[in-house]
């Protein structure tokens, strides 16, 4: 990660010329599969909430839904890092299968699937 910043670079030809350039060098840091929790697996629609939260060294999450983007309702509320998704009250429709997937601009990782089950 230190070795990040701005390079210059000299090329010294033949002819006495040389030319001069510089270069930004960006590193990241490898992102780990992240781990995501639910604070209840089992909720029942209407009376109860639940609160999935994503464990991550990466910066940008994203929420996956029945292996789709999350299509986010009134009834949702992200924490101000994205990393705790709160559903209050959870309804029938919000069963199925949650993941979190990290990114940088050079890799994206997934974590594992969280199956929740609402009773109804």
């Amino acid at each position: 990660m230190e070795d990040a910043g701005t390079y210059t670079v000299v090329a010294h030809f033949p002819n006495s010329e040389r030319e001069i350039g510089f270069g930004q060098l960006d590193v990241y840091e490898h992102l780990r599969v992240p781990v995501l929790i639910a604070s209840s697996y089992g909720v029942i629609e209407n009376e109860e909430d639940v609160v999935l939260t994503c464990y991550t060294n990466g910066l940008s999450v994203q929420w996956l839904f029945n292996g789709m983007n999350l299509q986010f309702t009134n009834r949702m509320k992200l924490s101000w890092n994205s990393r705790r998704l709160t559903i209050d009250p959870v309804k029938r429709e919000d069963a199925g299968v949650y993941k979190c997937k990290i990114s940088n601009p050079m890799m994206w990782v997934e974590s594992r699937p969280l199956e929740l089950h609402v009773l109804y």
